[in-house]
């Protein structure tokens, strides 16, 4: 997932005049395939043992990473909307990217603010569980 990110964020600065590119709102893309690579990374918190902290971080990471990808895929989506919305009027409608960068970045603003309240109340901490397996007699 990190490769395949770091990849695509590396071939669109690479291309970034082609127009293919361009359409495809390079700035955008990219900011959705950071958000991509956090979200691989997410996971690493769990890679030693468990902390209250290591606990609070994964949880904050992924879930940001999570809400900056598809923040970004609605900001695309309601550009497109507005395009069209404005096609059914007949005028012609300018959506800036700087528009809809804040309108993702305040999407993830909201759910930083759900999180902060989450920390500070309840914030996650590790449980161990043990399982007890039970020989159940073979069937057949």
């Amino acid at each position: 997932g990190v490769g395949v990110n770091a990849i695509i964020i590396l071939l669109l600065l690479r291309y970034k005049g082609h127009k293919a590119v361009r359409a495809t709102q390079p700035v955008m893309v990219i900011l959705m395939g950071v958000g991509g690579i956090l979200l691989c990374l997410s996971n690493t918190a769990f890679a030693h043992k468990p902390t209250t902290e290591r606990c609070v971080t994964q949880v904050v990471t992924f879930n940001l990473a999570f809400d900056s990808v598809f923040a970004i895929l609605w900001a695309k989506i309601y550009r497109v909307n507005r395009l069209f919305a404005g096609v059914k009027k007949l005028k012609r409608v300018v959506i800036k990217q700087k528009e809809m960068i804040m309108a993702a970045m305040s999407l993830i603003f909201i759910d930083g603010l759900i999180l902060l309240v989450w920390m500070v109340v309840d914030p996650p901490t590790p449980r161990i569980v043990r399982e007890v397996f039970v020989n159940l007699p073979a069937q057949g």
